[in-house]
């Protein structure tokens, strides 16, 4: 579909987040679930392709399908479905369904964390499916359905945009508050320095300073 590549690429973004997302894993286990992201943003992209190659969709391939990002002129397609074309549609929505799978588990290591990032890629599905829809009952043209297709995916970005600042600002906050704690624990648990006195004997006398 297209804007899939584009929910791909978001997907590198919550991949490169995850270490400030989640500040308390250790190192390894951020990158493991760095890497965890990124193999199943793959595994999402070879489901995506490997269905689009079937000869069922050939009549929507470089109109509503893309297997490289659509030109102008492709965007440009003010006609509406043919029969045919609804026929391969209605295959494609129900078909890639299938896909997502991978796409959930991706988000995953975030979600566990902060639920909202599953919430908006759970949102950009339903929404896209409600533009196939409409594609389908010949209520917008080609052309209406990618110009919608790629609102959707700019406010996905944005959405994880807000979402990234929002818990990079929390773990600023969480490591200022625990760095604070550990100073006011330091400084009750320090030992005083001891004091050296100097001490001068002047006859039966004895001075210290």
């Amino acid at each position: 579909m297209a804007g899939a590549h584009a929910r791909v690429r978001k997907m590198k973004r919550l991949a490169a987040f995850l270490t400030l997302a989640v500040p308390t894993i250790s190192a390894c286990a951020a990158k493991d679930a760095s890497l965890e992201i990124q193999a199943n943003r793959d595994r999402f992209d070879a489901c995506t392709m490997a269905e689009m190659t079937k000869p069922e969709y050939a009549s929507i391939v470089g109109k509503y399908i893309f297997a490289e990002l659509p030109t102008l002129q492709q965007k440009s397609n003010d006609a509406k479905p043919t029969e045919e074309e609804k026929v391969a549609l209605s295959r494609w929505v129900s078909v890639k369904a299938s896909c997502r799978h991978h796409m959930r588990a991706a988000v995953k290591p975030l979600a566990e964390r902060d639920p909202r990032y599953l919430q908006v890629l759970e949102n950009l599905f339903s929404d896209n499916d409600a533009v196939a829809m409409a594609l389908y009952d010949g209520r917008v043209s080609y052309k209406q359905a990618l110009q919608r297709i790629d609102d959707l995916s700019r406010d996905f970005d944005n959405s994880l945009t807000a979402l990234d600042h929002q818990n990079m600002l929390e773990a600023q906050r969480i490591e200022a508050q625990r760095q604070a704690n550990l100073a006011t624990w330091l400084a009750l648990t320090t030992p005083a320095p001891r004091q050296e006195f100097t001490c001068y004997q002047y006859g039966n006398m004895t001075k210290c300073r």
